[in-house]
């Protein structure tokens, strides 16, 4: 579980990194930004607490950025280092990617590594990057691109900022996306308490549904796609025993028993 943030406004940096101080509950071990500067994607980032990261860069933070998107880490793969810390750039350097989720990446890893892409760290937020660099190759469009991705491969919620100065995202399995539009500027978090930070009260919280993808292009916020109901998963199930009958019986109560006979 991470902490993602993307801001389209003014002082988007620093509305983004409002957003990562108040989802600290999704990780404290790393942090960092990327954001547009000069047609080109800047990218900063450290292993430490996101406090200690506003305070030792916040006379560094570039105020005139329009759009840009941020990270606060829970390791789930990978050591706590800057190589593993997000975002993530993508190899042609066209998009930088942050990532709540796991992608199971053996076989993907190996793949891209012979495909001559460079994975510096152990994460599987950096190999869904290079992956997503392939689609966008083979679809020719980031949308087409983020849907092939949340279908074949992503778990989780993703955020990319392009280049051209693009805001993207896009969820699956459940994981959470909130975000809101407001006279102009819109904002992104994994939680709606953290968006709230930098909305007035009357703003609006939506969440993104499944198999939707967000993009937002100099302001003006679209959304593509139908969204996709989650399958229902139960936790019942039939005991069949042939002194009782058939029972109907539930995991969640046995595994609450569980739970307060060992308490």
């Amino acid at each position: 579980m991470c902490g993602i943030a993307g801001v389209y406004g003014n002082k988007a940096i620093i509305k983004a990194l409002i957003i990562t101080l108040n989802q600290l509950e999704r990780g404290t071990q790393g942090c960092g930004i990327a954001w547009i500067r000069r047609k080109k994607i800047k990218i900063m980032k450290e292993p430490i607490h996101p406090a200690d990261f506003v305070l030792r860069n916040y006379k560094r933070l570039d105020t005139r950025a329009k759009i840009a998107i941020a990270h606060n880490r829970l390791p789930s793969a990978g050591r706590v280092s800057y190589e593993n810390t997000h975002p993530f750039m993508a190899c042609n350097k066209e998009f930088a990617l942050v990532h709540n989720g796991h992608v199971f990446n053996g076989h993907l890893r190996r793949r891209l590594e012979a495909e001559g892409h460079k994975i510096k760290g152990q994460t599987d937020s950096e190999v869904l990057t290079h992956v997503l660099e392939d689609l966008v190759l083979e679809y020719g469009d980031m949308v087409e691109a983020l849907k092939g991705l949340a279908e074949d491969y992503l778990v989780g919620a993703i955020l990319v900022l392009t280049r051209d100065g693009k805001l993207y995202g896009v969820k699956s399995g459940g994981y959470p996306l909130c975000y809101a539009e407001v006279g102009g500027e819109v904002y992104l978090g994994s939680t709606e308490r953290a968006v709230k930070a930098v909305c007035d009260k009357s703003a609006k919280i939506k969440e993104l549904k499944e198999g939707q993808i967000i993009e937002v292009d100099r302001g003006v916020l679209k959304i593509h796609g139908k969204p996709k109901e989650l399958p229902k998963v139960s936790l019942n199930y039939y005991d069949v025993n042939p002194f009782y009958g058939v029972r109907r019986r539930s995991l969640w109560e046995e595994w609450f028993a569980e739970w307060a006979d060992g308490y």
